[in-house]
């Protein structure tokens, strides 16, 4: 598995990075919205995955592309009339871009890559841990996080 499918299963687990807060040239973000970016740009400069990212965009529903498009073009569109043109453009990088760039990082995943049943696999099995919001390890190869469970991210696949 490249970065990139490793870093597109691993997000899910830096959901809660979005705390931890910091800036890049004078622009603030944090590090789950750094993670992200650093994934689609992993996987923007290889070809491979940048080809199968034009194939995935073109399969995706089209009125599920009008929603998103719409949606995106309604906040975009509130972005530019508000009066806090600054909190504004933080709350459309961090609330409406990157969560709509990692939604497409994962739905491609899922369709396209070669970690396709591992990512679909860590983002649908449900736990049978009693403790939700626990961290457990089960049986070699298998991470239970809450109620999500990992599995081919600490051994190599085979």
């Amino acid at each position: 598995m490249s970065f990139y499918e490793k870093g597109v299963i691993l997000i899910a687990f830096l959901l809660p990075a979005y705390l931890v807060r910091f800036s890049v040239a004078g622009i603030p973000t944090t590090l789950l919205e750094a993670a992200v970016w650093a994934v689609a740009l992993s996987g923007f400069f290889q070809a491979k995955i940048r080809r199968s990212w034009i194939n995935t965009a073109k399969a995706i529903p089209k009125p599920i592309l009008f929603l998103v498009g719409l949606f995106f073009l309604s906040a975009v569109i509130s972005t530019v009339i508000s009066p806090h043109l600054e909190t504004s453009l933080g709350i459309l990088k961090g609330w409406i871009v990157t969560p709509l760039v990692y939604a497409f990082l994962v739905y491609a995943a899922l369709t396209t890559s070669s970690a396709s049943p591992r990512v679909g696999f860590s983002f649908s099995r449900r736990s049978t841990s009693p403790y939700e919001g626990e961290v457990s390890a089960h049986t070699e190869g298998e991470v239970y996080f809450g109620s999500i469970i990992c599995t081919d991210l600490l051994v190599p696949a085979s």
